[in-house]
Order: C-alpha cells, then sequence, then structure tokens
C-alpha cells in the first residue's frame, strides 16, 4: 500500500515538473519567434538574455525529470 502511494507522488511530480519543463521551453521559442518576426536591437537583446536561457533551463527540467521518472514494471519494453 504504501508503495502504491510513493508511486502515485512520483508519477505526480513527473507530470508536474516535466509540464514546468515543457512550458519553459516554450515560452522561451515562443519569445524567439516574435523576436524574428519584430526584428530591432531590443527583441534582439530580449531574445538572447531570456529566450535562449528559457528553453536551456526548460531542457535541463525536463531532461531531469525524464531521467528521474521511475520505470514501469511490466511495460513490455525489454526482455521478460
Amino acid at each position: 500500500m504504501a508503495a502504491e502511494v510513493n508511486r502515485g507522488k512520483d508519477a505526480e511530480w513527473v507530470v508536474t515538473w516535466g509540464r514546468r519543463g515543457l512550458g519553459l521551453v516554450t515560452v522561451g521559442l515562443a519569445l524567439q519567434l516574435v523576436s524574428t518576426f519584430h526584428w530591432t536591437p531590443a527583441t534582439f537583446v530580449l531574445s538572447a538574455a531570456i529566450g535562449i536561457p528559457c528553453v536551456l533551463l526548460g531542457a535541463v527540467v525536463f531532461g531531469l525529470t525524464v531521467l528521474r521518472a521511475p520505470i514501469r514494471e511490466g511495460s513490455g519494453d525489454g526482455p521478460s
């Protein structure tokens, strides 16, 4: 019973942080896309100072979340 509760919390943690990581990547890419269509020195600085770090930070958060995700037993992957 306790193991099932712990797995539920792990799954909830993975979903929450995975969405946060994807959200950061999306915000960073959207900012860079908007900056591309309205190119001024200010939007270049905004894209470089905020857009790129958002994408990189989001990728790191998502990657660490995926690595921490529990592996499902009996999912059909791997040898039986």
